[in-house]
């Protein structure tokens, strides 16, 4: 025995259809007010906006204190996607370093940058002792302006094992 159907424009599923019909038709149109393109644009640029962050937030951003050789170090390790953007304020971030050292009461502030899309890690110093322990550790000794790429490293998470001593080679 064949059921009709309670709904006389069709069942109840053939409206859902005809509503996801509407919709996809309409998808389109939806989409190009979206710019998916220039969300990500955006996202990636949120990482770079990097004027925003003062040098002492630089420096005080998610830092760790680690005891090296008897020294107490204040160690901060910022990863970004525009490197250039704080680069530039390097004088300032090594004043910057000098307060935290100050303020802190450690024997020294390490800052190392990581640009995560060029994976290249960069010290920079504040301090002839800084600069000693990266010296020590990496074998690289930072230039006339206080700056040094570590060998080896890429991301964040390559730095603390190689800095504390966990990690033998690089």
């Amino acid at each position: 025995m064949k059921m009709k159907n309670a709904n006389p424009r069709g069942s109840w599923r053939t409206g859902k259809m005809k509503a996801v019909s509407w919709m996809l038709l309409l998808l389109p149109s939806l989409l190009e007010t979206v710019h998916a393109d220039e969300h990500e644009i955006h996202e990636s640029e949120g990482m770079m906006a990097l004027p925003y962050f003062t040098p002492l937030e630089l420096v005080t951003m998610d830092p760790e204190v680690i005891y090296k050789d008897g020294k107490k170090l204040h160690v901060t390790i910022f990863e970004t996607t525009h490197a250039a953007s704080i680069l530039v304020k390097k004088a300032e971030i090594v004043e910057a370093m000098k307060d935290v050292k100050t303020q802190e009461k450690v024997d020294d502030v390490l800052f190392f940058l990581v640009d995560i899309i060029n994976e290249v890690a960069t010290f920079i110093s504040s301090s002839p002792t800084a600069a000693d322990v990266v010296q020590r550790v990496w074998g690289v000794k930072p230039d006339k302006d206080g700056l040094v790429e570590l060998p080896g490293i890429h991301r964040r998470r390559d730095i603390r094992p190689v800095l504390i001593g966990d990690k033998i080679e690089l």
